[in-house]
C-alpha cells in the first residue's frame, strides 16, 4: 500500500467516524425529546386518572344519595316525592354533563395511549351502567 492511499484510507476512516458520531448524538437527541415527550404524557395522564378517581367518588355519592330518596319516607307526602324525584333528575343531568366532559378530556390522552382506550370503555360503561340504574 503506498503512502497516499494510507492517507485516503485514513481520511475516509475519519470520514466514517465523524458520520457515526453525528449520527449518535442525533440518536441521542431523540431519545431525550422522545423521553420528554413521555413525561409529559404520562402526567397528563396522571391528571386524567385522578379526574376519573374524582369523578367514581362522585358517581359513588351520587348513587348513596339516589338510594336515600328512592327508600320510602314516613313524613313526606306527595309534594315531598315529587321535590325528591325533581333533586334526583338535577343530579342524573349534573352526572351527566360530568361524564361527557371527562370523556371530551381524556380524548386527547386516549389517542396517545392504546390502553387506555380499553380504560376509558370501561369506565365509561360502568358509569352508563350506573346512570341507567339511576333511571326509576
Amino acid at each position: 500500500m503506498s503512502q497516499q492511499e494510507s492517507e485516503d484510507a485514513v481520511k475516509a476512516l475519519a470520514k466514517e467516524k465523524d458520520l457515526l458520531e453525528r449520527e449518535k448524538w442525533e440518536l441521542r437527541r431523540q431519545a431525550k425529546e422522545a423521553t420528554d415527550h413521555a413525561s409529559a404524557l404520562r402526567s397528563q395522564l396522571d391528571l386524567k386518572d385522578n379526574r376519573m378517581k374524582e369523578l367514581e367518588a362522585e358517581l359513588a355519592m351520587v348513587s348513596s344519595v339516589t338510594r336515600r330518596a328512592r327508600a320510602p319516607r314516613r313524613c313526606c307526602g306527595s309534594s315531598g316525592a315529587q321535590n325528591a324525584s325533581a333533586s334526583c333528575a338535577e343530579v342524573k343531568h349534573s352526572l351527566r354533563c360530568c361524564t361527557r366532559a371527562f370523556a371530551a378530556g381524556v380524548a386527547g390522552v386516549v389517542e396517545k395511549r392504546p390502553v387506555a382506550n380499553e380504560e376509558l370503555g370501561t369506565f365509561q360503561a360502568r358509569l352508563d351502567g350506573a346512570l341507567s340504574n339511576l333511571i326509576w
